[in-house]
């Protein structure tokens, strides 16, 4: 798991400059060292391991925790190695990823932060956090992101229902809050949710209430309808519900003494009119329905920073799964970051390189690829894909500059050599190739496994033959 959480300070030109204050990776095996383990007493804790799981793209960088033991808790916290933070006047931004491959049935996989008062070898359930953030199953009725948020003392959660992800496969979330009192709830780089933190969670009580002085008038008529004063029953409207059946005669048999005296069935009247109501017309006294008059509550206080953490100083994990297996990381290998080179995934420039020069907002960077032939633009965040490469500019650097620093430091050549390169390159070919060029190279391939497989089963025939020359598995020889 990696877990970033991130301070944007807004800055000339709209420029976003970044800190980061936890970052984790998980790439060593001595991440535990980072990490402690909570003793708490009466819980019987469940471990976690160090893996890339069932399934991954590349088994060292895809290297996360899992969850190992079925129906245990989990609790495990780093603290931040630099200082404690406040996020005052900043974006506070936490990501970290989740895959549940064990196709889990009920668990979390939220993380949440703490403030420097945690006592790392006593996380428990009951531990008080500042921030709750993330993915929580169990059956088919919960399925949903968690964001709580501890404000004056009481953990509040959302008003609203976000749905989580719950297959088995790697999905990001993200949680941005804003000095301006609004968020953003993210799953693999769409907004899922946002809006205002006074609106979404009851942090405060209400601003208004009803008077409590103020009561219905006698007067007031909020019937919409009337029955028609004019309307008079008619004299033959009223008949019996059930009548004597006129075609039912008493049975031979029947003795008045000894059964007692005959009456015929009962059967449904077709005169029977029902209940007698008379018409509706409009109430011409309707004055609408009485609204309880409002006024301001004396107990609401607003506040302006409804945003602001004073103190975060660890992150963690405070957990219960049935089922285990769940892997915490994040596939954010690379920042986004001024001077960050940047493959173009999709559209007309789509395989040209790019250097980012700006980031504008939480979605868009601005972009210049003078030595592709692409102009300073700006561009969607989900268009660009990180590469490892990073130029050393300034902010402001001319495109004059960029193509010069670019030019020293060979990142053409550079990220030529890539398997990402490779990559692209035989997919460039692939969708060039003719129907004539598939098939040859389809007979091609062909004929090559064929050659292997006949050169495979003489090497199985001589080592079988050696074998009973020897008169058993000869030791040494593979």
């Amino acid at each position: 798991m990696k877990i970033f959480v991130i301070l944007a300070l807004l800055g000339f030109s709209q420029t976003i400059l970044a800190k980061i204050y936890f970052r984790e990776d998980f790439a060593e095996s001595d991440w535990s060292k980072r990490w402690i383990q909570s003793k708490h007493p009466n819980k019987e804790f469940g471990e976690f391991k160090w893996t890339s799981g069932k399934f991954y793209g590349d088994v060292d960088k895809d290297k996360g925790i899992q969850t190992s033991e079925d129906a245990r808790f989990y609790a495990l916290s780093s603290k931040f190695e630099d200082e404690a933070f406040s996020n005052e006047g900043k974006d506070l931004v936490i990501q970290y990823s989740v895959k549940h491959e064990q196709n889990i049935d009920c668990g979390g996989g939220y993380i949440k932060l703490f403030d420097c008062g945690l006592d790392q070898t006593d996380l428990h359930g009951e531990s008080p956090y500042r921030i709750m953030f993330g993915p929580d199953i169990c059956g088919p009725g919960t399925k949903k992101v968690h964001v709580i948020f501890n404000y004056d003392g009481k953990n509040h959660l959302i008003n609203k229902e976000i749905r989580c992800k719950d297959d088995v496969h790697t999905h990001l979330y993200r949680l941005v809050v804003k000095p301006d009192n609004t968020y953003k709830v993210l799953i693999d780089g769409e907004v899922v949710e946002k809006g205002e933190l006074e609106s979404d969670w009851n942090f405060l009580p209400p601003k208004t209430i009803k008077d409590p002085d103020a009561k219905k008038p006698e007067d007031w008529d909020d019937r919409p309808k009337i029955d028609d004063p004019e309307d008079k029953k008619p004299e033959d409207w009223d008949k019996p519900e059930f009548i004597p059946d006129p075609e039912a005669t008493k049975p031979e048999d029947w003795d008045d003494e000894m059964d007692g005296e005959w009456e015929p069935p009962q059967i449904n009247n077709p005169e029977y009119k029902g209940e007698w109501k008379p018409k509706q017309i409009d109430n011409p006294s309707y004055k609408g329905p009485w609204v309880h008059p409002e006024i301001p509550n004396p107990e609401y206080k607003a506040d302006p920073q409804l945003y602001l953490q004073k103190e975060i100083c660890a992150a963690g994990f405070d957990l219960w799964q049935v089922k285990s297996g769940t892997i915490f990381d994040n596939p954010t290998k690379y920042q986004v970051e001024i001077g960050r080179v940047a493959l173009i995934n999709f559209g007309p420039d789509a395989g040209k390189l790019v250097a980012i020069v700006d980031i504008i907002d939480q979605n868009r960077a601005l972009i210049d690829g003078t030595s592709s032939g692409i102009p300073r633009q700006a561009i969607q965040f989900k268009r660009l894909r990180l590469t490892k490469f990073r130029l050393r500019i300034p902010y402001g650097t001319n495109s004059r500059n960029i193509q010069k620093i670019w030019k020293e430091n060979e990142i053409d050549k550079k990220f030529g050599e890539t398997k990402l390169a490779l990559r692209l390159k035989q997919q460039q070919l692939k969708s060039n190739m003719t129907d004539f060029d598939r098939f040859k190279l389809y007979k091609t391939k062909q004929r090559y496994n064929r050659i292997v497989n006949k050169k495979l089963a003489l090497l199985k025939f001589k080592s079988k033959k050696t074998e009973k020359a020897g008169g058993g598995k000869t030791k040494g020889k593979k």
